[in-house]
């Protein structure tokens, strides 16, 4: 009788199990991409590698930049995400230098985060008949601040749905502004067609090894100056 009993209570935990398992998948097909934070990161704006990185303290300020000691980001410098909206959706934590300990990545994104989704710093552009994709944040900053109405793909690749914002926020022409390495030329190939499908498009070619970032300011204004 014990055993019978043992063995009828294992088949019901199991049950159980796999009941909760199935209701907390169904929960999180349900859930909403990219849904809005309910919490802000507490973070150092004073943290050196801001400094190192050429970022003045009215970018650190408007962009919502520092360092994090707790969590997830621990040990990071924190870059917040927000939707065409303006919600907070996510933070990008970036380690604080180039040498990585083994097995640590460059930058770390929450896991359910979908980044084809979003455009870095679209909900900042006011008029966007006219922006210059980049591939990332730094890149961001530094034409944010020359004044010129720019976005990152946070990465090399545009998506359907990233067009489908710049259609949404009555973009006509784009400017495609990879960096100047063999990935950024191979991805600007990639995106191009995609691209001119909606939108006039320039494809300005960077020298080799530099970034939006790292070129003086005339060059990079001529680059992403308004045809």
């Amino acid at each position: 009788m014990e055993d019978a009993a043992a063995e009828a209570h294992d088949g019901l935990t199991s049950h159980r199990s796999r009941g909760v398992a199935q209701t907390t998948a169904e929960a999180e097909a349900a859930a909403p991409v990219n849904a809005p934070l309910t919490f802000a990161l507490k973070l150092d704006t004073q943290h050196s590698y801001l400094v190192e990185r050429g970022v003045s303290a009215e970018a650190v300020a408007l962009f919502g930049l520092g360092y994090c000691s707790r969590g997830v980001m621990a040990g990071r410098v924190c870059i917040p995400i927000h939707d065409a909206g303006g919600q907070l959706v996510a933070y990008a934590g970036r380690w604080p230098g180039d040498d990585m300990p083994e097995g640590v990545e460059r930058y770390l994104l929450p896991k359910r985060f979908e980044k084809s989704r979003v455009l870095f710093n679209l909900h900042r552009v006011s008029d966007a008949e006219h922006i210059v994709l980049v591939e990332g944040y730094w890149s961001v900053f530094r034409l944010h601040a020359l004044g010129v109405h720019v976005a990152a793909l946070m990465g090399s690749s545009v998506s359907e749905e990233q067009l489908a914002l710049l259609r949404e926020r009555g973009t006509h022409c784009v400017t495609l502004l990879l960096d100047g390495d063999d990935a950024g030329r191979k991805a600007r190939e990639r995106a191009l067609p995609a691209l001119a499908d909606a939108f006039f498009v320039r494809a300005p070619l960077l020298p080799d090894g530099e970034k939006p970032d790292t070129l003086g300011e005339a060059e990079l204004r001529q680059l992403v100056a308004h045809p």
